[in-house]
């Protein structure tokens, strides 16, 4: 069972949640997890992906149960911090 990472803010886009975390953060998150013996999967969503969500349920569920998910691609980055 993967449990999502409660610490790092969220943002939403269309029907995608992102942690906003940097490269560092990121690497940092992935640390403390493996010395804490937590599982869980890391999901990179860029736009194409975000669209396949849309329409397919199990990727959708997929993705929504990852320990940490991070935008995959500058649009997306852009597009989140325009509606932030």
């Amino acid at each position: 069972m993967t449990t999502p990472m409660p610490s790092a803010a969220q943002v939403a886009l269309l029907n995608g949640r992102f942690d906003a975390v940097t490269l560092d953060q990121t690497v940092d998150l992935i640390s403390r997890r493996i010395h804490a013996g937590q599982r869980g999967y890391l999901c990179t969503v860029n736009v194409a992906i975000l669209m396949m969500m849309r329409k397919d349920p199990r990727l959708q569920s997929f993705v929504d149960r990852a320990a940490i998910i991070v935008a995959d691609g500058q649009p997306l980055i852009w597009s989140s911090r325009m509606l932030a």
